[in-house]
């Protein structure tokens, strides 16, 4: 009998709400109480560990970040431009780009007056646009875009080439594949291409740029007030008449009639091909002593 007291008092004591004979229903309502209440202490606490670990990141972040600001700061202080190098130049020469930037040597990279060497080099004829930095440990890089050569202004002193914007060119020997131009008026190196046989010119050998069959077939370019763009083409000093505007219907043109006509006929017996009409090429015949 003791023991059986025992467990019993034992089998009280585990379960409080009984020992105060609250009623089942009443006893369910307060069991589900007490879990939400341990429910609700669970997720305090949850929330503020995950406020904790959140701050520690943003404090850990924040450090890096000024480690970082600092390294670097440091860094460029320690480093100094011993070289400049050049990169992107076709017909610029990489000794001209140094010399006209004028780097100061032996200086710190945020010592450097990057606006005013972007600015220099880019007033050197073919620079279209010119960009700097620094590569680890001490080289300054260059690098420029260029502008592009369309054609040659064959009847003029040095012959300089010019771009599709009309801006006049020195002449670099052996860089640039373009048709020979003529009857355009006098320019130097800077300057731009004026009038409106210009503004047709360089229309058409812009067009021509997008047809790389063009560049393989016209040898020369000129203008006639009358007929507009006029080319001679490489076969046989052919005249070919492009007209003043659409020159990319034209080009096309020309490309058909050249792949489908002149193999059968021959371009030592065409005099002309006039390339100006829709849905039509119009050529004359070269007289007999010449064919």
């Amino acid at each position: 009998m003791p023991v059986r007291k025992r467990r019993k008092a034992m089998s009280d004591a585990q379960n409080p709400l009984e020992e105060q004979n609250i009623p089942e229903e009443e006893y369910s309502v307060a069991s589900f109480e007490i879990a939400e209440s341990k429910g609700r202490r669970l997720d305090r606490v949850k929330s503020l560990f995950n406020g904790s670990l959140k701050q520690r990141y943003v404090l850990i972040i924040g450090a890096l970040l000024l480690a970082a600001i600092v390294a670097g700061y440091y860094f460029n202080r320690a480093t100094i431009i011993k070289k400049v190098e050049v990169a992107g130049n076709t017909f610029t020469p990489a000794t001209t780009v140094i010399k006209k930037a004028n780097v100061p040597l032996n200086t710190p990279p945020d010592s450097l007056p990057y606006l005013r060497i972007i600015k220099d080099v880019e007033t050197l004829p073919y620079v279209k646009e010119a960009t700097v930095r620094v590569v680890p440990p001490t080289t300054l890089l260059i690098r420029v875009s260029e502008r592009e050569p369309v054609g040659i202004l064959a009847d003029q002193q040095n012959q300089p080439y010019f771009d599709a914007n009309g801006i006049v060119m020195p002449h670099e020997a052996g860089k640039a594949n373009v048709p020979l131009v003529y009857g355009l008026r006098r320019t130097a190196p800077g300057d731009t291409l004026k009038g409106k046989a210009a503004t047709q010119i360089t229309a058409f050998l812009k067009a021509a740029q997008n047809h790389q069959f063009a560049s393989l077939t016209l040898s020369e370019v000129g203008y006639d007030s009358n007929d507009g763009v006029i080319a001679l083409s490489q076969d046989n000093g052919v005249k070919l008449l492009f007209g003043h505007d659409d020159f990319d219907r034209a080009l096309r043109n020309w490309e058909a009639f050249y792949q489908q006509v002149v193999p059968h006929k021959g371009m030592d017996k065409l005099a002309s091909v006039d390339l100006r009409f829709v849905g039509q090429v119009v050529t004359k015949d070269a007289p007999k002593y010449l064919q």
